[in-house]
């Protein structure tokens, strides 16, 4: 029999994440605030990509919006970011996400 996965990221009694996305979620937010003073990025690029990796571990978002978020930061935020913030994404979207998001030639 195979093993029980859920289906959301957070538990549904008590809303909150699950403790293994709970972890990817800091680890995503403590690279974005250390990245983002190393390559001095700007607070409103900052802040947009704390709260796409708030939206990820939420699946709050759309894959289109994903798409768009990240294409965003990726114009704001120095060239190095790029890589970094697909990385985010890879780490913290869904499957189904990710699979759409790869369909369009997206680097997840």
């Amino acid at each position: 029999m195979g093993d029980w996965v859920p289906y959301h990221n957070y538990c549904s009694s008590c809303l909150k994440p699950y403790p293994w996305i709970g972890d990817r979620l800091a680890r995503a937010k403590r690279m974005i605030e250390d990245e983002s003073d190393i390559q001095a990025w700007d607070v409103a690029t900052k802040e947009r990509a704390l709260e796409l990796a708030d939206d990820l571990a939420a699946d709050r978002l759309e894959p289109q919006a994903i798409s768009t978020t990240a294409r965003w930061i990726e114009q704001r935020a120095p060239k190095e970011a790029v890589g970094f913030v697909w990385e985010i994404v890879k780490s913290l979207a869904t499957d189904s996400a990710k699979n759409w998001l790869r369909s369009k030639g997206m680097p997840v």
